[in-house]
């Protein structure tokens, strides 16, 4: 864990999938049952800071979520454009049901796979696969 100030650095999008992506590893290996999972997903979902994000793994043996690359706030100012840009790229802002679509791509699989080996529920991986494939396409 790094010191107070670095727990205050906001995270991302891709750090929080990669928490959830290690919900579901310790939800496959037995440490986490479905409602617990689904609890700490939310937590990851709603996780602003790497403190917050760190906070949800510490009663949990490795993998944890590498947050060691979420870099440190720069001075405040004008964002500079690159040398010979005419034009700098802008990021879509995020909506609530982009979060949405988001957050059921990263549990479908996860979800799909522990429903079949509990329930034999494999028609599951259907609108898993749906998700995972036809979601992710429209950006």
């Amino acid at each position: 864990m790094g010191s107070k100030q670095d727990l205050t650095i906001r995270v991302g999008d891709a750090e929080r999938e990669a928490a959830m992506s290690m919900l579901g590893e310790h939800m496959s290996q037995g440490r986490l049952d479905l409602a617990e999972f689904e609890t700490r997903t939310g937590q990851v979902a709603a996780a602003r800071t790497r403190g917050e994000l760190e906070e949800i793994f510490t009663d949990l043996p490795a993998p944890h979520p590498d947050l060691s690359n979420v870099a440190k706030p720069s001075k405040p100012g004008k964002p500079k454009a690159p040398k010979g840009s005419r034009q700098v790229a802008t990021r879509r802002p995020s909506s609530p049901g982009r979060n949405a679509v988001n957050f059921l791509r990263s549990i479908a699989l996860p979800a799909a796979i522990v429903f079949t080996i509990l329930y034999g529920m494999w028609w599951l991986f259907i609108p898993a696969a749906f998700l995972i494939f036809s979601a992710g396409h429209r950006r």
